[in-house]
């Protein structure tokens, strides 16, 4: 939570150069740290990498912008760690190309700077690829065109303007707040901002989405929506240019709609969060118990998503062990005739005297 916060302070003076307003920048931060992908990112464990290679990608953007030879020393340094902590981070030369794009144009002089950071990019690259056998992270498969410019040209824009998990059915005040949010973008659409800043912060979108481009098919229940936590930097740079353009009382009414159904949309999601986890921890203790003294037990297949959060992917040993006070059980996951099986109409673990129906242990509460 503290990284993610220093970066939304980082998105702020960010956006402050990049818009020249206050308020537009305070309108990208707030909206940066409250939309609607960052449960993955910030409240899973395993997101850390993502948010630590924001942070300096942002640090290194801002030192390079700064004269003097000691800031771009350091805005290397800021490049290599973003690097190391996560492979998305190799956009970030052409970041640079962005940026000076976006200050006053290209020019030899102007790119002379950015030798080092392509030079060390391409070392941490073959370095990279020697310890890995490839880039590491992501899947090797190659993406057809067709589906590549579906992830990036249209589910990833999708997810950033409705960063809503569909995997529960919404109420109807739910539904009233996103018709408010469709017409604060409306308003946001009919606004008169700079083509040329609009253009930039797209590309800094596109850019920065190439390296997960293979997982960027991103569902309804928004599993590894984690990955556009870099992007949508360039996401919300977009809508402050946007806000720059509105004139009069619209200037602060439509930001402020926007960012409180923002705030609705980021609870719904957050609410999923807190399901998976008030039946993760329940399933470790039927499976405990299901076991009792044994030192086996067998399990069914377990889900390894619960309205697109991470379950049962990683870590259930471990969970089951704890339980059990450290005493070690094997876990022998089986189709056949499982003594523990998975309810997916209840999304429990549940204890079975066989496979034909459950035990009426205490295993099979409903533990809250």
């Amino acid at each position: 939570m503290a990284i993610h916060a220093a970066n939304c302070i980082l998105v702020f003076c960010l956006a402050r150069r990049f818009t020249g307003s206050r308020w537009a920048a305070f309108f990208a931060a707030a909206l940066f740290a409250i939309h609607g992908t960052r449960p993955e990112a910030v409240v899973w464990i395993a997101g850390r990498f993502d948010l630590l290679a924001t942070f300096f990608v942002l640090a290194g953007l801002l030192l390079f912008l700064r004269p003097g030879g000691v800031y771009r020393l350091a805005s290397l340094v800021s490049m290599a760690l973003a690097m190391l902590a996560k492979e998305s981070a190799y956009v970030f030369p052409f970041l640079l190309v962005l940026l000076l794009a976006w200050e006053g144009g290209l020019s030899r002089r102007r790119l002379r700077p950015l030798v080092p950071f392509f030079a060390l990019a391409a070392a941490l690259f073959v370095y990279r690829w020697s310890l890995f056998g490839g880039i590491g992270g992501y899947p090797h498969a190659a993406l057809g065109f067709l589906p590549a410019v579906k992830a990036l040209g249209l589910r990833s824009w999708a997810v950033l303007y409705f960063p809503i998990n569909w995997s529960v059915e919404p109420g109807g005040l739910f539904a009233g707040a996103i018709a408010a949010y469709i017409a604060s973008l409306g308003l946001l659409a009919a606004s008169h901002p700079r083509r040329r800043h609009l253009a930039l912060a797209a590309g800094f979108v596109l850019l920065s989405a190439l390296p997960p481009l293979q997982q960027l098919a991103i569902g309804p229940d928004l599993q590894k929506s984690r990955l556009l936590y870099l992007p949508s930097i360039g996401f919300c740079l977009l809508l402050a240019v946007a806000v720059n353009g509105l004139h009069g009382r619209l200037r602060w009414i439509a930001p402020s709609i926007l960012l409180l159904a923002s705030v609705a949309v980021l609870q719904r999601n957050l609410d999923a969060w807190e399901y998976a986890s008030a039946k993760a921890k329940p399933a470790c203790v039927a499976a405990a118990q299901c076991a009792g003294t044994a030192n086996k037990l067998t399990v069914g297949p377990l889900p390894g998503s619960l309205r697109g959060v991470y379950l049962f992917q990683n870590g259930f040993p471990q969970c089951v062990e704890l339980e059990r006070h450290g005493r070690p059980l094997e876990l022998e996951f089986t189709t056949p005739s499982p003594e523990a099986q998975w309810d997916p109409a209840t999304d429990q673990l549940k204890c079975y005297s066989g496979a034909s129906k459950p035990t009426t242990r205490e295993s099979d509460w409903n533990l809250r």
